[in-house]
């Protein structure tokens, strides 16, 4: 899956006239891990996408290569310890990164920035970027009284002149937009514009800068639940008929294009209509195979091809891991020397259990596998997948406690981390035939997993 999304995006990102972008440098106490450029196939959806990546070779060097034809706000990344890093086109990076190998616990639970410097380059982009930050960052701190409390246009103006004193002759466009629409969350914030002001300034009628993290990080704040609360036009019981009792994608453009703003812009308004979905998706009440199926709708037939792609994103993500949906297959190493995959069971009602040594919940549960496993052995095969990077000691301690199931080392493949989104210990899951998933979040041992079980047996459904 992660392969596909990278050529869907790289195929919209790039031309054949584009030239290729390398990043290479040094890591320490990083050797023989993977150092991956992660960017995002839009930035509504924030579906994460591996751009570039490389082993870190035995004396910490790397070189990744790619192709672009717009610079992109991406993260650098090892495992789970990451930074923002802007990418331009055409552009050479060496770069001296610091991996912190101190951590006691797996990141995931716990995130470390990934510390860089960068020692030489030919585009600017990152420089300035974290310069203007820290105008910015400074200016907030320092006056935010002022502009929220008095409105003080005077203060605003003399921060935008200081900006243009410090970058006197801005020539890259990302650099230039990503300047203005940071200080446009000023004037929103501090109320000096008006809100339809606002939107006439930077959104109505303007071009819609995808990739730029500063416009769609503006973009993001400004609609925020805009057709749930703010617009006064959109009549909020018939939009949500069109998801919850009839779901209709022409309908439901057609009721949030009653708003004057939106009516006079298509592609903002396909933009907000998706944003509405996410935000409507996990909220209690809401029919979600409604909003599945406006998003497929929208997929195909939204009139501009960028926000076809965001409302196709925004499907798989929201699918991502959902009952009925497929589980990633992976293979990995057991405590007993051989390696499993998930798919030597797709005949077979499997729980699934990511945990950790050091997750006191973790232990408890992996008692209570113990007692349920017993009593469903022919039926059913439960998968322990260890997460701790220190596995020494692990298969004493099975046979000690006499746990008779599968258990498995990550290996460090934090691939297999991402596709289960193992955010937090325990991780369950409930995998039917074929790797269809039945629960996720699956119950835990301890809490209603045996009875549910018994249900399934019970009635021997075809469907897991």
């Amino acid at each position: 899956m992660r392969s596909t999304l990278l050529i869907t995006f790289l195929l919209l990102i790039s031309t054949v006239f584009a030239e290729k972008t390398t990043v290479q440098g040094f890591v320490s106490n990083a050797k023989n891990k993977k150092i991956k450029i992660v960017g995002y196939t839009d930035m509504i959806s924030f579906m994460e996408v591996d751009l570039a990546e490389s082993m870190i070779d035995k004396k910490g060097n790397f070189r990744m290569e790619l192709d672009l034809e717009e610079p992109l706000f991406t993260q650098l990344r090892i495992e789970y310890q990451s930074s923002e890093f802007y990418i331009e086109p055409r552009s050479e990076y060496d770069l001296r990164v610091f991996y912190n190998d101190s951590t006691s616990q797996i990141s995931f639970t716990n995130p470390v920035e990934l510390k860089f410097d960068i020692s030489a380059s030919t585009g600017k982009l990152n420089q300035d970027v974290h310069a203007f930050n820290k105008m910015y960052n400074d200016f907030i701190v320092n006056n935010f009284d002022f502009l929220y409390k008095f409105r003080d246009k005077k203060l605003l103006e003399h921060f935008k002149q200081q900006v243009s004193k410090e970058f006197p002759d801005v020539r890259n466009p990302y650099f230039r937009k990503y300047i203005d629409y940071t200080i446009a969350s000023i004037e929103k914030f501090s109320r000096i514009k008006s809100f339809n002001g606002i939107a006439r300034d930077y959104f109505i009628e303007k071009p819609v800068l995808y990739q730029n993290i500063a416009y769609m990080d503006f973009f993001n704040q400004f609609f925020e639940k805009y057709l749930l609360s703010a617009s006064r036009d959109v009549d909020w019981d018939e939009f949500i008929f069109y998801i919850n009792s009839k779901p209709d994608y022409y309908m439901l453009v057609k009721t949030a294009s009653q708003d004057a703003l939106l009516k006079n812009d298509l592609r903002i308004l396909e933009m907000v209509v998706l944003k509405t979905l996410k935000e409507l998706y996990h909220l209690q009440g809401m029919n979600q195979n409604g909003i599945n199926s406006i998003l497929k709708t929208a997929s195909e037939k939204m009139r501009y091809e960028e926000n076809r792609n965001i409302a196709s994103n925004l499907l798989k993500k929201l699918k991502l891991l959902k009952s009925g949906s497929i589980a990633e297959d992976f293979s990995l190493p057991s405590f007993d020397g051989n390696n499993y995959s998930l798919e030597d069971f797709r005949d077979t009602l499997v729980y699934l259990n990511f945990w950790n040594q050091s997750c006191k919940l973790c232990l408890q549960e992996l008692d209570s596998i113990a007692a349920i496993k017993k009593a469903y052995k022919p039926d059913m095969q439960f998968i322990s997948i260890l997460t701790g990077q220190d596995s020494a000691g692990i298969s004493t301690f099975i046979n000690q406690k006499g746990f008779d199931w599968i258990f498995l080392y990550y290996d460090e493949n934090y691939d297999v981390l991402e596709d289960y989104d193992v955010r937090t210990l325990p991780t369950n899951m409930l995998i039917g035939k074929y790797r269809r998933i039945l629960k996720n979040p699956a119950w835990l041992p301890g809490e209603s997993l045996e009875n549910i079980i018994r249900k399934l047996m019970r009635r021997r459904v075809k469907s897991y």
